[in-house]
């Protein structure tokens, strides 16, 4: 893959973290506002689109425009879509097949620990004289 492509890659991986954190940030100051008994004072007349997140998408973007702008950060951002593009993924029968692998595994775990659990309350019941049916109310 060329860089060009790479370089897009990383654009929108910048945008797409800032987003996610301006929601973060815009829920963390409206959940601390809320609780210090502040108001969340809506902008421009729109409830929905309170103080808190303008603030937050406003941190968010400053945050990503100076991490996008940081020589370091690009280019260990560059580097990381650089070895991504290197990855080969499984094909569809060799996840099938691994799948398949977990949910037995997952199928016997869970057969062994309910026998075990069976024999364990089976002995306990024994070793403590406890009757089978369990606990009774006389009523």
């Amino acid at each position: 893959m060329e860089n060009k492509a790479l370089g897009r890659y990383v654009a929108l991986a910048y945008i797409g973290a800032a987003i996610l954190l301006a929601i973060v940030v815009g829920r963390i100051l409206h959940a601390g506002l809320f609780y210090a008994g502040v108001e969340d004072y809506a902008v421009l007349g729109n409830k929905d689109f309170p103080l808190s997140a303008f603030a937050g998408f406003g941190l968010a973007a400053v945050t990503g425009i100076i991490c996008f702008k940081n020589p370091d950060v690009r280019r260990l951002s560059e580097e990381v879509a650089s070895e991504l593009s290197k990855v080969t993924w499984p094909s569809r029968q060799e996840t099938w097949a691994a799948t398949m692998v977990v949910i037995g595994t997952v199928a016997f775990a869970a057969m062994y620990l309910g026998i075990f659990d069976a024999v364990w309350l089976w002995a306990s019941n024994q070793l403590l004289s406890i009757p089978s049916g369990g606990v009774t109310s006389n009523g």
